[in-house]
């Protein structure tokens, strides 16, 4: 098939075009000088660069309520899970949690948790959580989280409900 007849078979040609692609809020070095000057890494440049200190503001630098919640990270994860005894002498039982979902930062995870509840009541609740990244484009991404709560947040049945 000549030229003439497979352009005509496609219909007209389209020049380049740019699309539009939604904006991301990447983490990058210079947010670690976003801090007032004269306070930690900023200072530490300033001095390092010989120029003057800088005086702080009166103001707190604190987030606004809209920036806290732009930040915050939000998971949710279903599945499945097992309650057992201790595996040391000071553990009255243990949970290991399984499950699959989503996250304000990634679309497809694993979640893989386990909570230890101590013998003392007065004692803390200690566990790991391990969130794996399923999507595509971000394979072996793994967030590994150490996890303390107290027993006042305890289920009736003995499980943990607030951990940080």
């Amino acid at each position: 098939m000549d030229e003439r007849s497979h352009a005509g078979h496609l219909g007209k040609r389209r020049p380049p075009a740019f699309e539009v692609l939604e904006a991301r809020d990447l983490p990058t070095a210079p947010t670690l000088l976003a801090g007032p000057a004269g306070t930690g890494l900023a200072r530490t440049l300033d001095a390092l660069l010989g120029a003057p200190p800088a005086t702080v503001a009166a103001v707190a630098h604190e987030p606004t309520p809209h920036e806290r919640a732009r930040e915050a990270f939000v998971a949710k994860f279903a599945g499945s899970f097992v309650t057992g005894p201790g595996r040391f002498t000071d553990q009255a039982t243990q949970s290991f949690i399984k499950g699959g979902g989503t996250s304000n930062a990634f679309l497809h995870g694993d979640l893989q948790m386990v909570t230890f509840t101590p013998i003392d009541p007065g004692g803390d609740v200690t566990g790991t959580a391990a969130l794996i990244v399923k999507n595509v484009s971000n394979s072996g991404n793994l967030l590994v989280l150490d996890l303390q709560g107290d027993t006042q947040t305890l289920d009736r049945r003995g499980r943990p409900t607030r951990l940080t």
